[in-house]
């Protein structure tokens, strides 16, 4: 066997087995993603009619705009809390309490996700108390 040849057969294996790990963090992802919703329907639950209700009031590009603003906002203070205890103060998940849930960079995935929809709930009741249209 040539060198071109020996070369062209590791690039192929290396190619071949960066794949293969893609694709299982890409499987361990979609089950821990499924283990949140499993462990924590609620928030799934809210999260729909969250989508439902905002898209009636807002359409689809408001809505969506809301959502992923909302969750990186969410994110961004959660993951400062647990590592500078800025904005909310030190404190710390227990991962032990959270067996096989999505987490990002430390945040579980749940809990960013509910900002949104927790804050569009608290939004629209003011709105309806206040009589206004306006949002």
């Amino acid at each position: 066997m040539n060198r071109s040849t020996y070369k062209t057969l590791n690039d192929c294996l290396t190619k071949s087995t960066t794949l293969h790990r893609l694709a299982q963090k890409e499987d361990a992802m979609i089950n821990e993603l499924l283990t949140s919703v499993i462990h924590r329907p609620y928030v799934f639950i809210f999260l729909a009619s969250y989508l439902v209700l905002a898209k009636i009031r807002w359409g689809t590009a408001k809505t969506l705009i809301w959502l992923v603003s909302g969750y990186a906002i969410a994110w961004l203070s959660e993951y400062s809390s647990i590592n500078t205890g800025f904005p909310y103060g030190e404190y710390h998940y227990i991962y032990a309490s959270m067996p096989g849930e999505l987490m990002i960079a430390g945040v579980p995935f749940f809990d960013s996700l509910s900002y949104p929809f927790m804050i569009f709930a608290g939004f629209t009741t003011a709105a309806l108390v206040m009589k206004t249209e306006r949002g």
